[in-house]
């Protein structure tokens, strides 16, 4: 990937209320770098939900860029990835009722 598609870094809610903690209102002011995550955790576009799923937990964060072949592609968040759950749920609920009812 290029210079240009590299993630540098990642700005959240949570960066924004550390800065305030530090810096208070002189947070205006300041350049995104001096507030954002440097170690910023991603995954490929073929990373299946649950794999999100767990990333998100291990790192106890809200927000994944997604990236195909180590460019920028898209950003998945903690509700994206809870909706996809629920999702799988119902799906392996309807399959399961429609093989008991024998319609499977």
């Amino acid at each position: 990937s290029s210079d240009a598609e590299r993630i540098e870094g990642i700005l959240t809610a949570a960066d924004i209320a550390r800065g305030l903690h530090k810096y208070g209102a002189d947070i205006v002011g300041l350049p995104v770098n001096r507030l954002m995550t440097r170690d910023v955790k991603t995954c490929e576009v073929s990373a299946s939900i649950a794999d999100v799923h767990k990333l998100i937990s291990e790192h106890r964060i809200r927000h994944v860029p997604v990236t195909r072949n180590g460019g920028r592609s898209g950003l998945i968040n903690i509700l994206d990835v809870i909706q996809g759950r629920l999702d799988d749920s119902e799906t392996d609920a309807k399959s399961l009722r429609d093989y008991v009812a024998g319609r499977a």
